[in-house]
């Protein structure tokens, strides 16, 4: 479990670096027994330590070393497969009415954290879920992310200061 803990810290280091200080976030686990099943419940926090409001999402694809912009593009221009338009496209099409809008970790998914604001990501899986995610994290300041796309209409951000992950066989192939 130490190990674990090293090697996540180690990978938020790496990640705050990338980030541009907008971010720091820790990662507990937490065994939860469930009708003779073992559950890990596993946390991770990130946090705005800058005093500009930041975007956060989760990429679909690792993050790495890319580009803000790039991380920009990405996101909201590339059309998934199975998929007509992309993220941008439907958020800067006026003509659209959303009546049930689902939230898609990892496609359409997107927070505004003004600063000192806290978001949680509580995975109910094992480490290999916890580390999909991480991997993943991108948080860009509000400045910054207007260089390379419009404001978001509030409709489309997340609201909430957590969100719960459950089915992670599917989006993680475990």
């Amino acid at each position: 479990m130490n190990i674990l803990r090293i090697f996540t810290g180690l990978l938020t280091i790496m990640i705050l670096s990338r980030s541009h200080a907008c971010e720091s976030y820790r990662n507990d686990s937490i065994i939860v027994e469930s009708e003779g099943e073992v559950i890990d419940k596993y946390i991770i926090q990130i946090d705005n330590q800058t005093e500009d409001n930041c975007y956060f999402w989760v990429n679909p694809t690792p993050v790495g070393q890319i580009a803000p912009r790039l991380l920009v593009k990405r996101y909201f221009w590339s059309i998934p497969k199975g998929y007509d338009f992309s993220f941008g496209h439907i958020i800067m099409e006026p003509n659209i009415e959303f009546i049930n809008y689902h939230i898609y970790l990892g496609y359409n998914f997107i927070k505004l954290l003004s600063p000192g604001e806290s978001f949680q990501i509580i995975i109910m899986s094992n480490s290999r879920a916890c580390e999909y995610y991480e991997e993943r994290i991108v948080m860009i300041t509000e400045k910054e992310f207007q260089k390379h796309f419009d404001k978001i209409p509030d409709f489309f951000l997340y609201k909430d200061n957590h969100i719960v992950i459950t089915d992670t066989k599917t989006e993680v192939g475990l």
